[in-house]
This record gives structure tokens, C-alpha cells and sequence, in this order.
């Protein structure tokens, strides 16, 4: 039997799906706010793991990075170096619209820098303490055009949108395209659901609905390949959220590997690329196995993976033994009748995909 993909196989329903996905990783940035730390070398071998993660499938895209601190930066330019080196995965860099970008972006070569840009009523009033929203669209458009006039390519990542106010939003997006086409430049726009409270419905008013501000987006104009979505699971809803985002035309998710992220984490990257592959996307597929290798290097760190996540942790092949007598050597002959990840895959077993089988710990 060869070594097979399954396809999901969609009926009736028939869904405009964007021609290329790509996914973009933010553990040294919302990772690091998640509590996992680690030095330069050890953010640079993260790094080269999601390139091995890669391998030909090109699937992880781009990976952002903080550079406010001396050793920030000094990483994001080491991993810059091996970029143009040839490692597959395109370093970019998150900033606020606050901050005074001139002096962080010394000596820094980059292509893409994401502009962290408030758009509710929430973050604009009581915590940017700006009076209003005029004042906020004519502060963050200079910020923008600030990266135009450097020839960095800004992606406006929007904070709380999930909370947006929509008349200001509109407005903003109609200014925000004005000003990038002056520089002959397609504006990338995150949807940041920051607090967790998106949900994946389109009957669901705006701003909540993840897919109804996707397609809000598209008819501003924005193209659906510099769309991004960027979910937290506050609500349990980041995978479902971002696989909503797909449906209505989002040609790119940020989330990343295992989850680890700020609050209750970030979007599961190795199980929307498991999704994603399974959609149709990917010719070549990325190297899983790899991935235990890099938890490894995170239990050095001291950082505790959440034992009960899918495909690696810890308890994430128990089985309960109950009446029936499980023995190794049929749990692992017999994947298909116990092996809960089967479903995905035709002729992958748990060991041949993940580098993990059962063992007496699991029973």
C-alpha cells in the first residue's frame, strides 16, 4: 500500500478556497510573551528547526521576531544571515505604532515589519489613552507611511479586531490602500482576535464573525494572499476560527508549533498544517518527526507542554485499558483500531508520521 494523504472530500458545499496558504510562525515573539525563554543560540536553533520542519514544502512562510532588546536584535540578525544563507523561512520583525522605529531599525535588514495598530474603541480610548479615533487613524497612517518611506513592506497588524469599530475600521482600510498605492505597494492586513472572542460563523454580526471580517477585507480590497489571521484560543476556537478564515478566503494563518503563546496560546500550527494538507495543499509535505527533537530542546528550557495536547504530548496516546487486554505489540500492529490520528491519514501510522509509538506508559 503506498504511503497515501487522504483528501477531506467536500459534497454539496463548494467553497471558493484561496490557490496558496501560507502559515507564518510567531514563537520569538508571542511564544516568548507565552513564557517560553531562551538565549540567541538557543532562538537560533528554534529557528533552524522550523526550517528542518520545512524541508520542501515550503508550508512555514515567514517568522517574526521582537528586536526592542540588545540580544532581540542580535538574534533576528544572526537568523537573517542564515535567510540569505538559504534556510527557507523569512525572518520579519513586530514593532508598536508607539515606539520610536528609527532607533530599533539600526542596522537592521528586513523586508516585512508587522505594525501593532489598535482598532477598538477598547485599546484606542482607555489603553492608548488617545482621544479619539481621528487622532489614532492620522497617528497610525504616518506610522505606516514611515515604513513605506524606509522601503520596508509594513503588515498592519490589527490589535482587538474582534472588538473593532467598524465605521472607523472601514475608513482606516480606505486610507490605508490610498497611501500603499502612492508607493506602488499591496497592503498585508492581520486580523489579530487578540482577547479570543472571534467566532468561525457567518451569521454571526461583525465584528465577532472571523469569516464575516475576512470577506469585509477582500471587499475593501485587500487581496485574499495579504490577508492573515492571527487567533488566540481564549475561547477554545483559534483552530476552528482560523480554519473559518480559510474558508471565506484567508490566504495566510500565524500561530505557532505546539500552541505556546500568550494567555492560553496561540493557534496549533502542526495541526492546521495537518488540515491544511488534507484540504489539498502542500505537494510536499513537512517532516513532523523533527518536531520531538525541538520538544525536546523545550523541556531543556523548562518549559511544560501541555501533556493532553494532539500528536505530541506526553498522555496524547493513552489509552484506558478497561476490560479489554491491550497488549504493545497489538497497539502497534493494529494502529487503525486504536491509533486516534488514523482518520487523517491512509497507510501512516502514529510511529511512520510522528516518530511516536505506544508504549506501557500509555496504557
Amino acid at each position: 500500500m503506498q504511503n497515501k494523504y487522504l483528501e477531506y472530500q467536500f459534497n454539496k458545499v463548494k467553497y471558493k478556497l484561496p490557490k496558496e496558504i501560507f502559515v507564518t510562525e510567531t514563537t520569538h515573539r508571542d511564544g516568548k510573551q507565552g513564557g517560553l525563554n531562551f538565549d540567541i543560540n538557543q532562538g537560533i536553533e528554534i529557528y533552524k528547526y522550523f526550517c528542518k520542519f520545512n524541508a520542501q514544502s515550503g508550508t512555514i512562510k515567514q517568522a517574526e521576531f521582537f528586536i526592542y532588546k540588545k540580544e532581540e536584535k542580535e538574534l533576528f540578525q544572526r537568523v537573517w544571515k542564515l535567510y540569505l544563507k538559504g534556510y527557507s523561512i523569512e525572518p520579519t520583525i513586530w514593532l508598536s505604532y508607539r515606539e520610536d522605529n528609527k532607533e530599533y531599525l539600526k542596522d537592521i535588514e528586513v523586508k516585512e515589519a508587522g505594525i501593532m495598530i489598535p482598532v477598538s474603541n477598547y485599546y484606542i480610548e482607555s489603553q492608548q489613552n488617545l482621544s479619539n479615533v481621528t487622532q489614532a487613524k492620522k497617528i497610525y497612517l504616518a506610522k505606516i507611511e514611515e515604513f513605506l518611506n524606509l522601503k520596508i513592506k509594513p503588515r498592519i497588524d490589527c490589535l482587538d479586531m474582534t472588538r473593532a469599530n467598524l465605521s472607523f475600521l472601514r475608513s482606516f482600510l480606505k486610507d490605508i490602500l490610498k497611501i500603499c498605492a502612492k508607493y506602488k505597494v499591496k497592503p498585508k492586513i492581520r486580523i489579530c482576535d487578540t482577547v479570543g472572542i472571534g467566532l468561525p460563523y457567518d451569521f454571526i454580526p461583525l465584528p465577532l464573525s472571523i469569516p464575516g471580517l475576512v470577506k469585509l477585507l477582500i471587499n475593501s480590497g485587500i487581496e485574499s494572499k495579504n490577508i492573515e489571521f492571527h487567533g488566540h484560543n481564549n475561547n477554545y476556537l483559534s483552530m476552528a476560527n482560523a480554519l473559518s478564515a480559510i474558508f471565506a478566503g484567508c490566504g495566510s494563518i500565524n500561530g505557532t508549533i505546539f500552541g505556546i503563546g500568550e494567555r492560553t496560546g496561540n493557534i496549533a500550527l502542526e495541526g492546521l498544517i495537518l488540515h491544511l494538507i488534507n484540504m489539498g495543499y502542500y505537494k510536499n509535505k513537512p517532516n513532523f518527526k523533527i518536531l520531538n527533537e525541538l520538544l525536546s530542546l523545550y523541556k531543556n528550557l523548562n518549559y511544560k507542554l501541555n501533556p493532553y495536547i494532539p500528536f505530541f504530548g506526553e498522555n496524547s496516546l493513552m489509552i484506558y485499558e478497561s476490560k479489554l487486554k491491550y497488549t504493545l505489540n497489538n497497539l502497534n500492529k493494529n494502529y487503525k483500531v486504536f491509533d486516534k490520528y488514523c482518520y487523517l491519514f491512509e497507510a501512516y501510522n502514529t510511529q511512520d508520521l510522528f516518530g511516536r509509538k505506544f508504549n506501557e506508559s500509555d496504557i
